[in-house]
């Protein structure tokens, strides 16, 4: 008699056996003449059992079994099997195995959490950088204060020698803590904040954003407080949520005064100064080369265009946008005991990256970008030159103001291949209109403020950028006409208005002709004074008188540019370049404070950024200027070169003197 399948399993055929004090369970099977069948046993609670067989109706569905959800730290995408767990000091650790579809196996554990919901990240220690498949182990911790890191053992397969090594970035040397309710994780200790680079307490995370925080303009003071109250926030943390004391942590019991606070403010900016003289020149290096590598291709377009078509019209050419801030600032003179004013130049240059867009017949689009910002002790040709030095692609426009030191600059920097100048529309019809306000009868108030009367304003609409670019040569002699006619027929000396006319008249004409032939460029700088006033002014406001080291102040100006450029809208991609640079030097950082103004003994402070002897030491270093001056013809003698800074005093001098 066949037994009466409910279930899985059977019931006993004894019905005296089929209620809640039996239980039936497998035996295995056994072959007969009849078929396979399969054996069970029936037992009460007592004990007692007896067996039973029945014939096998169906093949059973073999069981599925089932990849644990989780993934070889090592083998991304390989298969993984459960291995049942293991206890130790630590806690609980799951065990598993990977096998790799070549056919290679190996043994991973991962620390559960003690309320088994998460677990720790991946504990395999790093491997040895001389001995990548030997074990590794902890082994302490070697330095001492600050410099304390994690060691570690490698012990080869082979006969080599065992020794110890420590990871050229480590992190805090801790033990295997239990789950933190902040973090929802497992400290593991080879994971976890690396340090930026050996014996530095500051963590990469931390530095990038010491460095955004610089690019945004902040103080050196407030960013090195900045560092060290997260790193104290982090000490915090790990010691009331995870109960470790970090080798790192300095004293905190001590009691902080008054005194002692303002004296970490008044040290703090040397920590700041220190990150930007180690990592402005590898940020900055890295913006540079990319910019130079699309000057480059643009160079190379163009030149290959205009050499087949000297007249041709260049759809995205190479534009530099030039313009100098003159930094001034009141200084307190202790030893004349009176104010003395000072101040330096920042000079400014934007470069124009042009966006192509979807209809192919558009004119592309501009998007104005630093390119470079210089601060020197003065302005002026010889500041310009050691600016447009650094540039090495030539520029197919500059555009620019008025100023002389500017126009100069260009003009005898690209002698040899001359760059077309571009004057600022805005600035021509701002100066000429300052010229018309302080001329009898051109001018009256309205609401306390000075302005032209209405028709001289008339004759100052029509010299847009619009209306200039459809009006021919003769057109802007007329208009030229006009004004002095007007000026004359209000009764004013139009002396000055036509020295305005011998001095922009050519320009204007020149603006006519490159902007008619190239309708997409800028008709004025603009574009620099935003990205002064957005980008760069964030660095002088309240504390333009704090700068003193040149070569410093610039390095600083290079993470402006690498800012306007998008460099930190990755940070993440800023930690990896960090990180990469110093893991190839073995862990180390560049060395800071190399960029140091030595003071002289008993002589008054010495600033190399107000220094203007400095200017002809660098012309003279990168070549620019000769060592020398240079031998004139026989029966010529070499004049001293004088700056028009100093010829303008000169002018303005003689002018009082003979009025």
């Amino acid at each position: 008699m066949q037994p009466k399948m409910t279930s899985d399993l059977p019931s006993c055929p004894n019905k005296r056996h089929q209620s809640k004090n039996y239980s039936v369970i497998r035996k295995g099977e056994r072959k007969l003449a009849s078929g396979t069948h399969s054996r069970y046993l029936c037992r009460n609670k007592f004990g007692e059992s007896h067996s039973f067989s029945g014939q096998v109706q169906s093949q059973a569905q073999p069981k599925i079994k089932v990849t644990p959800q989780v993934s070889c730290p090592d083998h991304k995408g390989s298969r993984v099997h459960s291995r049942g767990t293991a206890k130790t000091k630590a806690g609980v650790w799951a065990q598993y195995q990977c096998r790799r579809a070549d056919g290679e196996k190996h043994y991973f554990r991962i620390l559960k959490s003690s309320d088994g919901s998460g677990r720790a990240p991946a504990t395999k220690p790093p491997e040895c950088p001389e001995h990548p498949k030997s074990k590794v182990v902890r082994n302490g911790t070697k330095g001492a204060g600050l410099t304390k890191r994690q060691s570690y053992r490698c012990e080869p397969d082979s006969d080599q020698q065992v020794h110890f090594f420590s990871p050229p970035l480590t992190r805090e040397a801790v033990g295997i803590s239990t789950s933190c309710s902040t973090c929802d994780e497992i400290l593991s200790p080879h994971r976890g904040p690396l340090t930026a680079a050996r014996h530095t307490p500051w963590t990469l995370v931390g530095v990038v954003q010491a460095l955004n925080n610089l690019a945004l303009g902040a103080s050196y003071s407030s960013v090195s407080l900045f560092l060290r109250d997260q790193r104290r926030a982090v000490e915090d943390h790990l010691l009331v949520a995870h109960g470790v004391e970090l080798i790192t942590r300095g004293d905190q019991g001590q009691q902080i005064s008054s005194s002692w606070a303002r004296q970490q403010g008044r040290n703090a900016w040397q920590l700041a100064a220190n990150l930007v003289e180690q990592y402005s020149p590898l940020l900055f290096n890295e913006v540079k080369a990319t910019i130079e590598r699309r000057e480059r291709k643009l160079r190379d377009q163009n030149d290959a265009l205009l050499l087949e078509n000297p007249h041709a019209s260049l759809r995205y050419p190479i534009v530099y946008i030039l313009d100098e801030l003159p930094v001034e600032f009141h200084q307190w003179k202790s030893n004349r005991n009176r104010l003395q004013q000072n101040g330096w130049s920042l000079l400014v240059v934007v470069e124009i990256v042009w966006r192509r867009g979807s209809d192919p017949l558009t004119l592309p689009q501009r998007e104005p970008r630093l390119r470079l910002a210089r601060a020197y002790p003065r302005g002026g040709e010889e500041a310009w030159r050691l600016v447009l030095n650094e540039l090495p692609v030539r520029p197919d426009f500059v555009v620019a103001d008025a100023d002389s030191g500017i126009q100069n600059a260009v003009k005898n920097h690209y002698a040899q291949n001359p760059v077309e100048l571009i004057p600022s529309l805005y600035h021509v019809k701002a100066n000429i209109r300052d010229v018309l306000l302080h001329l009898p009868n051109a001018s009256t108030k309205v609401q306390g403020r000075l302005t032209l009367i209405p028709e001289l304003e008339e004759i100052m609409d029509l010299i847009t950028r619009d209306d200039l670019t459809m009006k021919t040569l003769e057109d802007l002699s007329e208009w030229w006409d006009l004004l002095i006619a007007k000026v004359v027929e209000l009764g004013s000396e139009p002396a000055k208005v036509m020295r305005q006319r011998i001095s922009n008249e050519p320009r204007l004409a020149e603006a006519i002709r490159i902007l008619r032939k190239h309708p997409q460029l800028p008709g004025s700088n603009a574009a620099v004074e935003s990205q002064i006033k957005y980008y760069l002014e964030p660095f002088l406001e309240n504390r333009k008188q704090r700068y003193r080291n040149l070569a410093r102040t610039n390095l600083l100006m290079d993470l402006a540019v690498c800012r306007s450029q998008g460099t930190f809208s990755n940070l993440n991609k800023i930690g990896k370049v960090i990180r990469e640079a110093n893991e190839s030097a073995g862990g180390w950082a560049p060395a800071p404070r190399k960029i140091t103004d030595l003071q002289p003994a008993g002589a008054p402070r010495y600033s190399s950024l107000l220094n203007g002897q400095l200017l002809s030491a660098l012309s003279i270093a990168r070549g620019i200027a000769p060592a020398f001056p240079t031998q004139m013809q026989s029966g010529q003698t070499t004049q001293p070169r004088i700056s028009s800074a100093k010829l303008r005093l000169s002018k303005r001098s003689k002018l009082k003197k003979n009025p």
